[in-house]
């Protein structure tokens, strides 16, 4: 009878311990589940993440070639107005000489003009002596002619 019995506890003690090791297996085998699928929502993550610094980097990217772009065509625009500042500063210097000729020209036809004027005041100033004279002498003739 104590043999049965000792028999009795030592497969008492074998099937605890092997409900024990059963129990831990399926602990172990909860925990590695739990585990992949931390790794897997970790790789997902992890892929989000890339893929959003990938858009990051392809954003900035295009931020800076328009960037650029609008700094060649400001550079363009600067190169073109000051083109425009150029041709129009040397129209308006060609019109200034013009227009200083031209003030020129019209001084010496006014000297010109006023050296005439005065040529013909003399003239007249001659011919009002000859009048005078002739009408002296006319009148000195009517005198005579009715004496």
């Amino acid at each position: 009878g104590k043999r049965d019995r000792d028999v009795h506890g030592e497969e008492c003690e074998v099937q605890e311990r092997r409900k024990d090791r059963e129990a831990r297996l399926e602990c172990f085998v909860l925990q590695m589940e739990t585990m992949r699928e931390c790794c897997a929502l970790a790789l997902m993550l992890s892929r989000q993440r890339q893929q959003h610094l990938a858009l990051a980097f392809d954003r900035a990217h295009a931020a800076a070639t328009l960037l650029q772009g609008v700094r060649t065509a400001e550079n363009a625009g600067i190169a073109r107005l000051e083109g425009l500042l150029d041709e129009t500063l040397a129209c308006v210097e060609g019109t200034l000489q013009g227009l200083q000729t031209e003030v020129e020209e019209v001084a010496v036809a006014n000297e010109r003009v006023r050296h005439e004027k005065r040529e013909l005041q003399r003239e007249l100033g001659v011919e009002e002596e000859e009048m005078q004279v002739l009408q002296h002498k006319m009148s000195l003739a009517l005198v005579w002619a009715s004496a």
